[in-house]
């Protein structure tokens, strides 16, 4: 299995999910694989089609900003929404 963070550090400090996992030994932190590393391709992420991956994001801001740039993009290339003036 694969887990894989948005944010090993964040996830550690909020990711209450990985308790049980810890206590019984199953899981350790230095096996979670950052995102980035994936995508930067640094690290093969899933090796074959029966590897599990588990995604585990904690809501970075970095996260909601790229989205929100897409959105942007999206919108301006079919000429959609309107600007808002503040």
């Amino acid at each position: 299995h694969l887990v894989v963070c948005d944010s090993v550090a964040a996830c550690q400090a909020e990711g209450g999910d990985f308790v049980q996992a810890l206590a019984q030994g199953r899981f350790r932190w230095h096996e979670a694989v950052e995102l980035s590393d994936i995508v930067a391709n640094q690290h093969p992420g899933r090796r074959s089609d029966d590897d599990i991956v588990i995604f585990k994001s904690v809501g970075l801001g970095i996260e909601d900003v790229a989205l929100a740039a897409k959105a942007v993009e999206f919108a301006k290339a079919r000429n959609v929404g309107r600007r808002l003036e503040l």
